[in-house]
């Protein structure tokens, strides 16, 4: 141990004295490999193991990044073999040394032997840091896995630790260093002066006037930026991850309970700003016996800001809140409300901050049957971006965004409801093309939802005597293949945008329940034909949003979308998607006929 303890030590110091003191800028790739040791929840009965894996990560710039990466955990002799596969959006402070925090969605495929043998989804959040070059780096990291269904054990919550080397390929470049002054050249020997020669008579022209010189010209100033107080500043986009604690109304008998949440912000000016916020958690039931309850909410806030100092600002802001309430009775119903905050932002750096918030939550009206009304307290930490305004940028043509082809990642919430259940929040997450011309462009998606509970809905089965001609039919995540044209009508740098499409929507494993009238093999296929049936439709959709061009090439947007309802398919009614996400543009979408190959 203590000859590995000084290897890290070397490894480290060789890092840090190779590192130029320059920092990586521009779009570029990370390609690394790690190993791990993850300690399980005391509730899985499973020994610590090592195991390792790989990551591929695209970072928009020095500062913010998104991330897949796979594990296996190592081989057990209870459960056999495992894996976790993860997608993260990570926070960075750029330079040589950075550190950095991330969150984002996992799977985790427990075992290979009974009854490890299932898989199970939920979130992670972490901090780590990488050191060393522009192309190599030594990186280190911490996260905590929350998985809130686990088919096991319930609720668990797993703490994994990893260290690898990561490589970096693309377009990001480095700047230049500061160059030595060099002398001054020589002044060559002037020859000796020779006698001036006398120049030949130009005849001037009659009637003409001598021309007028054009004043030369001034050179235009550089635009002037929207200056900044305390680190925050008209047009800035501000991206971040938080955990969460909150105490719940008195009314509804729960436990004080940790969570999470992401937010997405844009200031209007250095002391307004707009924001959204979504959060998760999974309350506990103080009295035993009873179901754990989960509480989802989404919120809109309005927020004013005053700088104390240069490295912190105060804030105040308030707006609306929708709860979703579930899965089970009581604890399965909705709640408007407003709320009220008060919070500061800590800069570390000039682009990364510490965020601490308290917030109430106040709703005049509620839906539980416990009190008129309730209030629930939430108290939240975590680290927020603060990108630079947003450069103007050509509307279209050649520089612009016309003809250009976008690749984005989003994620967000998928809100569903079947003829079995109310309404469900769940996470839902995808990639898109955007191939846009002047005013539109051609969209098409690929996104998945990953349902925290099993879905049951009932369908039609004439064979199903006993139960009234209707089965029950289980089934767990969605998927989604969407194409259609969006319209950009107001070429700004935050502009609205629309659209309308076609979708392809399906239902992962439909299981038909056959513990009746299935006791031919004649009923049994045609219950599963049925499900299968009830489990893909097309669909309409209408989409709406927002875009903030942060330059010509990356976009951050956030937007809405609805679809519509189809008979006899599992979902039942609208769907409802709320997502928000980054796109850039890797080149354009049309060559001209004199472009080289």
């Amino acid at each position: 141990m203590k000859r590995l303890s000084h290897l890290l030590a070397g490894v480290l110091a060789l890092a840090w004295a190779a590192a130029p003191a320059v920092a990586q800028s521009g779009p570029r790739f990370e390609i690394g490999g790690f190993g791990t040791f993850i300690r399980f929840d005391d509730a899985m009965l499973l020994d610590d193991r090592i195991g390792g894996g790989g990551r591929l990560g695209f970072h928009l710039n020095r500062f913010i990044g998104l991330e897949v990466d796979g594990a296996y955990l190592g081989p057990s002799t209870v459960a056999g073999r495992g894996t976790l596969w993860s997608g993260s959006l990570i926070l960075g402070t750029g330079g040589r040394f950075d550190l950095y925090a991330l969150g984002g969605f996992s799977r985790l495929d427990a075992g290979t032997t009974v009854p490890y043998n299932y898989h199970t989804d939920g979130f992670h959040g972490g901090v780590g840091f990488r050191i060393g070059t522009h192309r190599l780096a030594l990186r280190a990291e911490g996260r905590a896995l929350f998985m809130p269904n686990d088919n096991f054990a319930g609720s668990t919550m797993h703490l994994l630790g990893s260290l690898g080397i990561s490589l970096f390929t693309g377009s990001g470049t480095r700047a230049r260093e500061p160059q030595q002054p060099q002398p001054a050249p020589r002044e060559p020997e002037q020859a000796p002066p020779q006698e001036p020669q006398p120049l030949p008579p130009i005849a001037a022209a009659p009637d003409e006037p001598a021309p007028i010189a054009a004043p030369a010209r001034r050179p235009l100033p550089p635009p002037v930026r929207p200056r900044t107080r305390g680190g925050v500043g008209a047009e800035q986009i501000e991206l971040g991850v938080f955990g969460s604690f909150t105490r719940y109304d008195r009314s509804f008998e729960l436990k004080n309970q940790f969570g999470g949440g992401l937010r997405l912000g844009y200031f209007l000016s250095d002391r307004i700003n707009l924001e959204f916020e979504g959060g998760y958690q999974m309350p506990v039931q103080k009295a035993p016996g009873i179901e754990d309850a989960t509480f989802a909410l989404g919120s809109v806030s309005l927020g004013y800001n005053f700088p104390v100092g240069g490295r912190n600002t105060w804030y105040l802001l308030g707006g609306f809140t929708r709860q979703q309430w579930g899965d089970f009775p009581p604890y399965e119903f909705s709640d408007n409300g407003v709320h009220g905050a008060i919070g500061t932002r800590l800069f570390l750096t000039d682009k990364m901050a510490l965020r601490l918030e308290g917030r109430a939550i106040y709703a005049p009206k509620t839906n539980s049957g416990t009190a008129p009304w309730s209030g629930q307290v939430i108290g939240t930490a975590g680290l927020s971006f603060l990108a630079a305004p947003p450069r103007q940028r050509v509307a279209g043509g050649e520089g612009g965004r016309a003809y250009q082809w976008y690749w984005g990642a989003q994620g967000g919430v998928f809100i569903y409801k079947t003829n079995l259940q109310s309404a469900y929040y769940d996470p839902l997450v995808g990639g898109h093309w955007m191939i846009t011309k002047k005013l539109t462009s051609l969209y098409v998606a690929y996104e998945q939802a990953f349902f925290l509970t099993n879905a049951a809905a009932l369908i039609f089965d004439p064979s199903a005597e006993t139960t009234g001609r209707v089965r029950q039919v289980n089934f767990s995540d969605m998927r989604r293949i969407m194409i259609g044209v969006l319209a950009h009508p107001a070429q700004k740098v935050i502009e609205p945008f629309g659209g309308i499409g076609f979708a392809m929507m399906q239902v992962l494993e439909p299981s038909p329940d056959c513990s009746a009238d299935c006791e031919t093999l004649s009923k049994a296929s045609e219950a599963v034909e049925r499900a299968e049936s009830a489990a893909s439709k097309a669909f309409f959709w209408v989409m709406a949003g927002l875009q903030m061009n942060y330059s010509n090439k990356l976009n951050v947007f956030g937007h809405y979308v609805l679809t519509s309802s189809s008979r006899g398919f599992l979902l039942e009614g609208n769907t409802h998607t709320f997502q928000g996400g980054v796109r850039f543009a890797f080149g354009p979408s049309k060559e001209g006929i004199g472009d080289r190959h």
